[in-house]
């Protein structure tokens, strides 16, 4: 069972986020969960759990889809370590928790629930997301490169504009990607898509992640190879799923 007081919290303010983006009104989000009959259910834009410690709202999942659906279709192998979702959710947390610049405690919250719920919903490794934020942004708030990437994820505007549609996202500007769950959304989203895109090599998904896909393919058709410049990016990457995996008790694949 979760610990007492990051169960209120994640409610208290994944809650309030759910009602602002959805527009439902506070009282509606609540007879929305109320009416739920299972133990884990999706509201309009919050995935639901039904707990020892009451209703708690653990991620804003903007996409109409069911997150038990996203689960059965995605489901990521890391669970398997792991007794059930909230044992992993902590596991994530203990990652962010005292390890970011700019946030507060509720922000650390926010960004674990945020990775929880962008792993489940894109069958993503919630450790890899981690590692790509480590090595993105250092989990600095306001991070913004000379490229103009902005965020935990470093995610440019185009790429943030071009993909928020598909991603659930709602696109209000640059401004969206300083947003927690926005950013950790659109970036897991973004990743996953480049997976797919590269046979899910993860080291030619991270390359097209930091370097884009069109110079990655380039590159590959020319040469037949990534130079070790072009590898240095996905090394690190990985170099740090390894050790959150690790420490998490997790096998290293």
């Amino acid at each position: 069972m979760l610990n007492g007081r990051i169960c209120l919290q994640r409610f208290v303010f994944l809650s309030s986020e759910a009602c602002k983006i959805s527009r439902l009104g506070e009282g509606e989000l609540a007879g929305c969960c109320a009416a739920s009959c299972g133990p884990l259910f999706a509201c309009r834009t919050g995935m639901v759990r039904r707990d020892r410690g009451g209703i708690l709202v653990i991620g804003l999942l903007l996409l109409g889809l069911s997150p038990a659906a996203a689960i059965a279709e995605k489901r990521p192998e890391v669970l398997d370590y792991f007794a059930d979702e909230d044992a992993l959710f902590l596991a994530i947390y203990e990652h962010v928790a005292g390890k970011t610049r700019g946030f507060d405690a509720d922000g650390e919250l926010r960004i674990a629930e945020a990775v929880h719920a962008a792993a489940l919903e894109e069958g993503l490794d919630p450790f890899l997301i981690l590692a790509v934020i480590h090595v993105e942004s250092s989990f600095i708030r306001w991070q913004r490169s000379s490229v103009g990437a902005l965020g935990l994820m470093q995610v440019k505007p185009s790429t943030g504009r071009a993909f928020a549609g598909s991603a659930g996202v709602l696109w209000r500007g640059s401004s969206t990607l300083f947003h927690i769950e926005s950013n950790i959304r659109l970036g897991a989203h973004y990743l996953a898509f480049k997976m797919e895109r590269f046979g899910h090599n993860e080291v030619l998904a991270l390359a097209a992640y930091c370097h884009g896909p069109t110079r990655v393919r380039r590159i590959l058709r020319e040469e037949g190879r990534l130079d070790q410049d072009r590898l240095r990016y996905s090394r690190r990457v990985l170099r740090m799923y390894e050790y959150y995996r690790g420490a998490a008790g997790v096998p290293v694949s």
